[in-house]
């Protein structure tokens, strides 16, 4: 199992779906059973067992009425799988409030050598705005599912 929160507010830019330049960048850890996680490769999660594994995760926005989409997407490889994408806030007005995008609970299949998973979140506000903080900041669960 993993388990990471992004603590501190991280900028992310103007774009219509999640891109790697916008991935979380995990800054609070918690469990690391499998040893996925590097400083190095903060955004990244890489299993070190092949096999099945269950995505979890949501990201939060600040408040801005700039935009209709908060969303977020699950990025494999850096590249978008079948289903990765959750535009959990579209509208003609968004609300001057702080925003939660739950992502799509996903099975995906790793190699547990090189392949990684992160989470990007995306928005359309027209500038960066910057992901909330405290009991509504964002999160990522991994969960070890089994032999491929």
């Amino acid at each position: 199992m993993f388990f990471a929160a992004r603590d501190a507010a991280q900028s992310m830019t103007s774009s219509s779906v999640g891109a790697s330049s916008n991935a979380l960048s995990w800054d609070n850890v918690s469990v690391d059973v499998l040893g996925g996680w590097a400083i190095g490769n903060p955004t990244r999660f890489t299993p070190t067992i092949a096999g099945w594994y269950q995505l979890a995760g949501a990201a939060s926005f600040n408040a801005s009425t700039g935009g209709t989409v908060r969303g977020v997407s699950w990025l494999v490889n850096g590249s978008l799988p079948v289903a990765a994408t959750a535009r959990d806030h579209a509208t003609t007005a968004i609300a001057n409030t702080s925003l939660t995008a739950m992502a799509r609970t996903l099975p995906v299949q790793l190699n547990g050598s090189t392949d990684y998973v992160e989470l990007a979140p995306f928005q359309d506000s027209g500038s960066a705005l910057d992901t909330a903080t405290g009991s509504t900041r964002p999160y990522v669960a991994v969960f070890f599912a089994g032999p491929a």
